[in-house]
């Protein structure tokens, strides 16, 4: 009987888990990356880093490029409206 109970307080647990929170139709990736460590190349740093592009892929949807922001070693920028 104990295990019954258990057994049923399991089983809910992990039907509160999946139902109860309704995921996000869309969603975004937010983009911060220190580029510092790739300066200690000393031809990257005297060239230095003007420009970064990320590339997202997943199987069965479009692949989507998007350019990121580039200031003080730092490139940031954002996707939104990812399935």
């Amino acid at each position: 009987m104990k295990r019954t109970y258990v057994a049923l307080a399991l089983l809910i647990m992990i039907l509160i888990a999946v139902t109860g929170c309704a995921s996000a139709k869309k969603g975004r990736l937010d983009f911060a990356m220190d580029l510092s460590s790739l300066l200690k190349n000393e031809a990257v740093s005297r060239a230095g880093i003007t420009k970064v592009t990320v590339t997202l892929t997943r199987t069965g949807y479009d692949t989507i490029i998007q350019d990121l922001t580039v200031s003080n070693n730092v490139a940031t920028g954002r996707v939104d409206n990812l399935a």
